[in-house]
């Protein structure tokens, strides 16, 4: 992949060169409860692709209904991750 030119994400229709410089965190939805307790709640990811990694270890715990990926910076939406 050329680093001057963005290249197209086909999971999430969008470039990949929108998000090289940023971070990501999950924010789950839960059944019940917080999702304090999960570890993957307060780390930080550098791509979409460990985030989305990050989501499947958050769907182990069965409170999660869905996962969604948010920019670390502005806390902007990016895109649900489903089971």
């Amino acid at each position: 992949m050329n680093a001057n030119r963005p290249s197209l994400d086909h999971n999430t229709g969008l470039t990949t060169s929108r998000f090289r410089m940023q971070a990501f965190r999950l924010r789950p939805i839960m059944k019940q409860g917080t999702a304090a307790s999960l570890p993957e709640t307060w780390r930080h990811y550098p791509s979409v692709e460990e985030a989305r990694a990050g989501a499947k270890l958050m769907y182990h715990n069965d409170r999660v209904l869905r996962v969604m990926v948010v920019s670390d910076s502005d806390g902007s939406f990016v895109e649900w991750i489903e089971r």
